[in-house]
């Protein structure tokens, strides 16, 4: 698979990564990347001939305008190395904290084995995006913050601040970090996210911000179709020594967004207030369920780390689905956080306990080109996989009420049936086993805490 996403990487432009490119430049410059458009005359270091509207945050740009001066194909090419770089080091990093050697080197073969081979990785390389720079980060996060130690929280709501900044949707950690009592961590977190903010306003400049909200929060960025559509111009056909910065691979793919599954299902679109109300009912209803889950504890969780990073990417994962005004598959290479750390609290000898993690993992992989034209023929495969994955985390959890009601969905994407599954597993952590009728047995949680201990990295 290296191969494919090498041969990939020389044979198209990265269209994405170009986007980002020329807008890092243009900022460095003193223009506004969000509204420019290139004409005949100016550098080719800032034309980007498929003309998508940048949408990265001025905090971004700044960053990634330390290195985008240098000439494209080397950007490319080196982007391509430091891709699987972050891929390789962010696995081992989330496998191998808190749990057995042998569980770290399993669950870092399956992870790399099902990402590899994932269209949404795939298409992740080819056009160059940054999905993974934020699964490092929250790698990192998870690293120093499964010390539980004062510097270790600092360093990893530092993290979590700067990613903040950079990607706004990650805020939306802090609210597992509240509820399940990681209050050191949130408040680093919440005061890194302040002064980073303060520093990108100042280095990215105020007028770079208020461009990028206009930009956000804009009619045609809510309702986006594509790239600008400009016939009158004719641009070169080698751009910085390219003749490719047009060119994309077909990959197999589905925009999994709410606006596109609503309009597909019923002919209209929801509008973007819609959508937010609908977002924040969703995030309130799933935070009053961790939050009542988590005072029946008796105490904070040795796992609690573990918790608040799968929690926290799930509520990362279902606000993009919701804001995204299209989706494309590579935002699923998130997913990885939680399915890494999911699988190191599977309980030893329950077959029904990896039968359900086995489903999440074909859900990750349903978009797969090997199988996708069988599932299109099929049209049923997700039903089946909700039907038997109700019925295995029924009876793994005992949780009929929270679970019982898939069916509605059903006939969604995979996405839909991996964060479904992610869900289950997170109320999982904090749902007491049913108390023993025959005895006086005390309820504990379902999913066994191990006692490793904290990993100094």
């Amino acid at each position: 698979m290296l191969t494919v996403d090498l041969r990939n990487t020389l044979r198209f432009g990265g269209t994405d990564m170009r986007g980002h490119v020329v807008g890092a430049r243009l900022l460095a410059r003193g223009l506004d990347p969000y509204y420019y458009l290139w004409t005949p005359g100016d550098a080719q270091e800032l034309l980007d001939p498929v003309d998508f509207r940048v949408t990265l945050t001025p905090a971004l740009l700044w960053t990634y305008g330390l290195i985008a001066e240098l000439p494209y194909p080397s950007l490319r090419f080196a982007w391509f190395l430091g891709q699987w770089s972050l891929l390789c080091l962010s696995l081992a990093v989330l496998a191998r904290i808190n749990t057995t050697p042998q569980r770290a080197i399993i669950l870092f073969s399956v992870a790399l084995l099902a990402i590899a081979s994932n269209p949404a990785w795939r298409l992740h390389v080819e056009r160059g995006q940054l999905y993974i720079v934020w699964v490092s980060m929250l790698a990192a996060a998870y690293a120093f913050a499964s010390r539980r130690t004062a510097r270790g929280d600092l360093a990893a709501g530092a993290l979590l601040g700067i990613a903040v900044c950079m990607r706004p949707p990650l805020a939306l950690l802090i609210i597992p970090t509240l509820l399940l009592r990681r209050q050191r961590l949130a408040y680093a977190t919440g005061a890194a996210t302040v002064l980073s903010l303060a520093f990108f306003l100042v280095v990215a400049r105020p007028a770079a911000w208020t461009s990028y909200l206009s930009t956000m929060l804009s009619t045609k960025s809510q309702n986006y179709t594509g790239a600008t559509e400009r016939p009158e111009i004719t641009y070169p056909e080698v751009i910085e020594g390219l003749a490719n910065l047009k060119d994309t691979a077909e990959i197999h793919g589905v925009d999994a967004s709410i606006r596109a599954v609503t309009e597909n299902f019923t002919g209209a679109a929801p509008s973007p207030p819609q959508l937010i109300a609908a977002l924040l009912i969703a995030l309130g209803a799933y935070a009053a369920l961790l939050h009542n889950a988590s005072r029946r504890a008796s105490g904070p969780l040795s796992t609690s780390t573990d918790l608040v990073f799968i929690t926290g990417s799930l509520l990362v994962l279902v606000a993009e689905l919701f804001v995204h005004p299209q989706r494309f598959i590579y935002i699923d290479v998130q997913m990885l956080v939680p399915i890494i750390l999911i699988g190191k609290h599977l309980p030893d000898g329950s077959p029904r306990a990896l039968y359900a993690y086995l489903l999440l993992l074909a859900a990750f992989t349903a978009e797969d080109p090997l199988f996708g034209k069988a599932f299109e023929a099929i049209g049923e495969f997700t039903l089946l996989t909700l039907a038997i994955g109700t019925h295995a985390v029924y009876i793994m959890m005992g949780a009929r009420a929270a679970l019982s009601d898939w069916t509605p969905i059903s006939r969604l994407h995979g996405e839909y049936t991996a964060l479904l599954a992610i869900l289950g597993f997170s109320i999982a952590y904090l749902l007491p086993r049913p108390q023993n009728r025959t005895s006086n047995a005390n309820s504990a949680p379902l999913l066994p805490q191990p006692n490793p201990q904290p990993d100094n990295l």
